[in-house]
């Protein structure tokens, strides 16, 4: 089995049909998490025979209280999962699937707010990023989020979401924990007043270090 995560955390990436090819020629059973995703079909299901797509309510449409997603694949392939959950929580509870059915009801409407904190979170970041060239992001594809490569020599993106933790009380995520250092995951699909506010806290940091880098080497 192979395990896949497209659109991706932390990068932002999202495979292209044509990646989806190599996968469609092997014998093994493909898995890719799918929680980012918004048009099911640029799905794996559609693109690699006997594979397997899992998602849920926790991230696009913010219900992770619910506990409640789905996975998609071939039919033996479900039944042993399903098998395999009555071992382990018998059941979900009939009040929450009640209210994730409410949810998917309105799916469109859930659908339209997230793309559109996406379209107004990406404009301000990508305005804001204009002038801190001291980080580097790539182009999120469809994700809440932008992997930014960190251009400060003698910073490492520990060091700075520590500073910007004690300095600015405002957490990011290093791109250590996710075996890239040198790189931080900035969320940008939040209120575009709390996104200000935010990204000011982390201006002034970067800021701040920039300076004392370049009084370094002066």
């Amino acid at each position: 089995m192979v395990v896949l995560n497209s659109p991706h955390n932390p990068t932002g990436l999202t495979f292209c049909d044509a990646q989806w090819e190599p996968l469609s020629a092997t014998n093994t059973l493909v898995v890719n998490d799918e929680e980012y995703l918004t048009d099911f079909g640029r799905s794996v299901v559609q693109h690699v025979p006997g594979s397997c797509s899992v998602s849920s309510l926790s991230k696009v449409y913010g219900f992770p209280g619910l506990r409640l997603g789905w996975l998609v694949g071939p039919s033996d392939v479900v039944e042993k999962c399903v098998n395999y959950r009555r071992y382990t929580t018998i059941s979900n509870s009939p009040l929450l699937e009640d209210l994730g059915l409410a949810v998917l009801r309105r799916r469109e409407t859930y659908l339209a707010e997230y793309e559109q904190r996406l379209t107004d979170g990406w404009r301000v970041f990508r305005e804001w990023a204009t002038g801190h060239p001291q980080l580097q992001p790539l182009e999120p594809q469809g994700t809440p989020y932008a992997f930014c490569r960190v251009d400060l020599p003698a910073t490492s993106s520990w060091q700075l979401c520590t500073e910007l933790l004690d300095r600015e009380r405002l957490l990011l995520m290093p791109g250590d924990v996710f075996g890239a250092p040198g790189h931080i995951r900035i969320s940008y699909a939040r209120p575009v007043d709390l996104l200000t506010d935010g990204l000011a806290r982390l201006g002034r940091v970067v800021d701040a270090l920039a300076g004392l880098e370049l009084a370094e080497l002066t």
